[in-house]
């Protein structure tokens, strides 16, 4: 199959409006939203994790559409899949989940250049997480997991991280050390109050740097 159809699909799957609709209110914000970030971010701030509290809140499709506007004004990005129980960076960009963080983490068989991947947009590169790993958190904590961080730092513009829904685990509390500060993402049709409250507090109470909330499936008259 060609790669650019491929890529078109997999962008109505899911939901990449600014590569299906570029000419969209929905793209424009997003638009609007990198812009407002790129405003923040230096040479100290540009590790974000994107996080939410409940599965199904659409932080991978915020993270897509984040990088699209950031590479399309000329930021190199990376994207890094740490949603260690459900990946899926990969099936977004036609990839197989191997060459991945876990196996080059635990293992000394591959190289960080090895486990960076094009993702097919350009200025995007990926990694994908690998397989379903039981204790995430013993690896995000590992002293290799802070030096490879370190070392894509000088090589990217924007790091993204995307992650398991905060209520589902702790791995965003292990992730936040890694990153300079968090992106949240709400459902306004799918997040219940107390859950977003929830999840926010517990940011709160361990240091997170909330840099911004991001609503989506947001009703355009909302109040």
């Amino acid at each position: 199959m060609n790669k650019h159809k491929t890529l078109k699909q997999n962008a109505k799957k899911f939901r990449i409006i600014t590569a299906k609709s570029p000419n969209s209110p929905a793209a424009d914000s997003f638009r609007k939203a990198a812009i407002s970030l790129d405003l923040i971010l230096d040479s100290k701030s540009q590790v974000i994790q994107i996080c939410s509290a409940v599965p199904g809140d659409g932080k991978t499709t915020v993270l897509l559409n984040m990088a699209i506007s950031l590479a399309e004004a000329n930021k190199k990005v990376l994207l890094i899949d740490m949603n260690f129980e459900h990946p899926c960076l990969h099936r977004a960009f036609n990839k197989e989940n191997n060459q991945d963080l876990i196996e080059y983490l635990t293992n000394d068989t591959l190289t960080l250049e090895e486990i960076v991947k094009p993702s097919g947009y350009k200025n995007i590169d990926f990694i994908c997480s690998g397989y379903a790993f039981e204790k995430p958190s013993t690896v995000i904590s590992l002293d290799k997991t802070r030096e490879t961080i370190k070392m894509l730092r000088k090589h990217y513009d924007v790091i993204l991280i995307d992650e398991r829904a905060m209520l589902s685990g702790a791995d965003t509390l292990y992730i936040s050390k890694l990153c300079d500060g968090a992106i949240f993402v709400i459902s306004r049709k799918h997040t219940a109050k107390k859950y977003a409250r929830q999840a926010v507090e517990e940011l709160n109470k361990n240091g997170v740097n909330i840099l911004g909330c991001i609503f989506t499936e947001a009703d355009k008259y909302a109040k």
